[in-house]
């Protein structure tokens, strides 16, 4: 298979990335090289109250003042050149991100553990910077995997159906309204 060429929107990451098959299906797959990835940086926005998400979509999208433009401008520019792992109803929403601004979007196939999902990206992406972007299931997955954290408060206090409060000790950036 062309990993150049994009699949489908439902492709899973066995067909992103050589080894088609998850380690526990294949025992050749259990020998996965070290990875090279060595920064893994989960990347967010979030709410004053750990808000992530509506119905969705990012709570705060019908309200995009100066501080939200400023934040998505900022996502843009640190994740310009890198790999995006993302859950896959973050990855249905932002699949327009993929091989813009030399991104790659790579979903986060449950099937393999976050150790060896950055073995592979290390393997068919090498010396790529590599970012966790979402959802909040992916985010609590890749916790203790990520050896850095990007995560924006946002002055957003309103309504969201999804929360990552166990996002808030790690806030780098607070912004204002």
């Amino acid at each position: 298979m062309d990993l150049n060429v994009r699949p489908p929107l439902h492709a899973a990451l066995d067909r992103r990335l050589p080894g088609r098959h998850p380690a526990s299906h294949d025992p050749a797959a259990r020998h996965l090289p070290e990875s090279s990835v060595t920064d893994i940086t989960l990347i967010a926005a979030i709410g004053q109250q750990g808000q992530l998400g509506l119905r969705g979509e990012l709570p705060w999208k019908s309200n995009w003042g100066h501080a939200y433009r400023a934040d998505l401008w900022r996502f843009r520019e640190t994740t310009t050149g890198g790999v995006l792992i993302a859950g896959y109803r973050t990855i249905q929403g932002l699949w327009g991100l993929d091989g813009t601004h030399d991104r790659d979007l790579v979903e986060d196939d449950l099937r393999w553990s976050p150790d060896e999902i950055a073995a592979r990206i290390a393997k068919r992406w090498p010396e790529r910077p590599v970012f966790v972007i979402g959802g909040a299931k992916t985010y609590r997955r890749w916790l203790d995997t990520v050896t850095a954290f990007d995560v924006t408060r946002l002055p957003y206090d309103g309504e969201a159906d999804v929360h990552a409060e166990f996002l808030l000790p790690h806030v780098t950036l607070e912004v204002a309204a």
